[in-house]
């Protein structure tokens, strides 16, 4: 996984986003465990929040899906 394209890909969507105030990675990227098998954890951060709204936060992660495949791998957690 190259996870660079991923992540430079959501920083170029989420820049013209006046509600967006972060975005930030997690899991084994950030713990430098990740290899072929890893997913993508970002984690998002608005000035509203958007945890209480699945479509919501769906439609910011279909934002950054480049691919069918992708958009049907979309895993939403809720944090309050």
């Amino acid at each position: 996984m190259n996870k660079m394209i991923h992540t430079d890909n959501a920083k170029n969507i989420l820049a013209v986003d006046d509600d967006v105030v972060g975005l930030a990675v997690g899991g084994s990227w950030l713990t430098d465990q990740i290899d072929e098998f890893s997913d993508l954890d970002l984690i998002l951060v608005t000035k509203e929040r958007i945890s209480g709204d699945k479509n919501q936060m769906l439609a910011y992660a279909r934002r950054f899906c480049n691919s069918v495949a992708d958009k049907q791998r979309l895993d939403i957690r809720q944090f309050s």
